[in-house]
């Protein structure tokens, strides 16, 4: 025998859709891409080139600016840097004002000292104006590194005569290492021949010291962000070689001053 046959339960009706419902225009649920992100930020107000997202400091690092404040950790250095170390800067004496100033309430025996140094027999008020004219006469180029020479020129005035030349005469590329042999008697004959340079230079101990990266890649700066290239921290690590040998023959230029003219 079949079962009863269940009558299918009539579908609800549907209730209608509210008139102010559906005149309401549906939410826009569009991702916001990295482009529109990028596009409704507003623009940097700095002339400065744009930096990588930089991660919050380690604790490591952290720690290091702490030492740093105490006088035990690296001593970072630039001319427009106003931590009172920009006398290490090759730019020295020219320098921004509040990074003279800075130097000047640390090292008060640097304001109004000479900064001038003699190397074969030209005499050079910037580490910056020396190398630059040194570099043409590696090149066998004398003429060229003459106009380096000019009395009272600037560590800025220097850098852009460089530029202008490079162009002009197509100057050659120098060999690294040879860059690094004019740069170590740069930096000796700074520090060795203005005493109260070499005194300064001497206060930091045996600190690290790092010059900091610019706008473009150097080997004389400190940036491990720039492929290998800018990590070589080479001008730190000349000066702070031109520091121990100061440091050895303290004792004796001491002695000598000690013991007057002969």
């Amino acid at each position: 025998m079949l079962p009863a046959v269940v009558p299918l339960r009539p579908p609800s009706p549907i209730a209608p859709i509210p008139a102010a419902a559906a005149a309401a225009p549906k939410p826009n649920k569009k991702k916001r891409t990295l482009l529109s992100i990028k596009a409704s930020s507003p623009p940097s107000s700095d002339d400065e080139e744009e930096e990588d997202e930089v991660p919050p400091p380690s604790k490591r690092a952290r720690k290091a600016a702490v030492d740093s404040s105490n006088g035990t950790g690296a001593i970072e250095f630039k001319s427009n840097k106003f931590n009172g170390y920009a006398f290490l800067s090759n730019f020295w004496p020219d320098v921004k004002p509040g990074a003279a100033e800075a130097v000047y309430a640390q090292f008060p025996a640097l304001r109004g000292a000479s900064s001038s140094f003699t190397l074969e027999g030209h005499t050079y008020t910037s580490a910056e104006q020396a190398y630059q004219a040194l570099r043409w006469e590696f090149l066998k180029m004398p003429v060229v590194a003459d106009q380096f020479r000019v009395k009272g020129m600037t560590a800025l005035a220097a850098k852009k005569l460089n530029t202008v030349l490079k162009k002009r005469h197509s100057m050659p590329p120098v060999p690294l290492q040879i860059m690094v042999n004019i740069m170590r008697e740069v930096v000796n004959a700074k520090f060795g021949q203005c005493q109260e340079l070499g005194a300064a230079l001497l206060s930091t101990g045996d600190r690290p010291l790092h010059e900091v990266r610019g706008r473009t890649k150097s080997v004389w700066c400190n940036d491990p962000r720039n492929d290998g290239f800018g990590s070589d921290d080479m001008l730190g690590r000349l000066i702070g070689s031109t520091r121990i040998n100061l440091r050895r023959n303290a004792p004796v230029a001491a002695a000598a001053a000690a013991a007057g003219p002969v």
